[in-house]
């Protein structure tokens, strides 16, 4: 299978100044597609499935140079053939800042991601 990406890069590189810096390349949309990132070899540390309807996949991960950082990925809610802890996965993704309780923390949302 064949993913297109943008550039591939370390996941923990994803910081609030280049999520500063993405954000004046929008409005992302038809003509302007958000950069698509990517890394690999990334352990697999914590699994959650959240939401009422059970669509949304949070996950943290190791990468190889020990840095940890969460990841979420929007589901049909089917909990099979998900990552499991210890899996070690290859995925794409944009990174963003979620803000919640007025607390800020990076965070990267996963196109797709293979086992």
């Amino acid at each position: 299978k064949k993913v297109w990406i943008d550039v591939p890069m370390y996941a923990e590189f994803a910081g609030e100044d280049l999520i500063n810096e993405l954000d004046c390349l929008e409005p992302f949309g038809v003509g302007n597609k958000k950069p698509v990132f990517a890394d690999k070899d990334l352990e697999v540390t914590d699994v959650k499935v959240l939401g009422q309807n059970r669509n949304v996949l949070m996950l943290t991960l190791l990468t190889p140079r020990n840095k940890k950082v969460t990841a979420i990925k929007f589901i049909n809610g089917d909990d099979e053939n998900l990552p499991k802890q210890g899996d070690s996965i290859a995925m794409t993704y944009y990174p963003e800042i979620n803000e919640f309780n007025g607390r800020k923390s990076i965070r990267l949302r996963i196109n797709e991601y293979e086992l």
